[in-house]
């Protein structure tokens, strides 16, 4: 008997989001690691640390001061000492990344408008708002 949830849904959508942002990368020339860290940085505006994408986003320390280094170079983002604590460095993502965090919002869209592609929009209310709840519930979870 197959089982109500099937976890094998949660790998099938990270890779087929991975691959519809293959092409992106290709085109300029980045690692796919690369990309996700961008459209991490430039969607969440409230994340600013290394640790920050390492926290929430799951990429590992060694690959996100690997990236952050070739991001820098390229001069798609730039580091800097933090305003609150000198100590800390900031990222910020600059106009130069533009043109890719454009395309990168824009495939997230069409793999999201897939992904809930045929669902009623009454059921797409409720289950964006449980995802929601779920969000909200690991924040919580968090201070434990």
């Amino acid at each position: 008997m197959k089982s109500l949830f099937n976890i094998g849904i949660l790998y099938k959508s990270m890779r087929l989001y991975n691959e519809m942002m293959k092409p992106l990368a290709k085109k300029y020339d980045c690692s796919s690691t690369m990309i996700d860290m961008l459209l991490f940085l430039g969607n969440n505006p409230e994340y600013k640390f290394a640790k920050d994408i390492v926290e929430v986003r799951g990429i590992k320390a060694n690959l996100v001061s690997m990236n952050l280094e070739k991001l820098v170079e390229r001069g798609f983002v730039r580091v800097f000492a933090s305003r609150k604590d000198r100590r800390q460095k900031e990222i910020e993502v600059t106009s130069k990344a533009e043109p890719i965090l454009q395309e990168g919002r824009l495939i997230q869209k069409q793999y999201f408008n897939w992904l809930l592609e045929g669902i009623d929009p009454e059921e797409k209310k409720v289950f964006l708002n449980v995802l929601k709840q779920i969000a909200d519930h690991f924040d919580q979870g968090d201070e434990r």
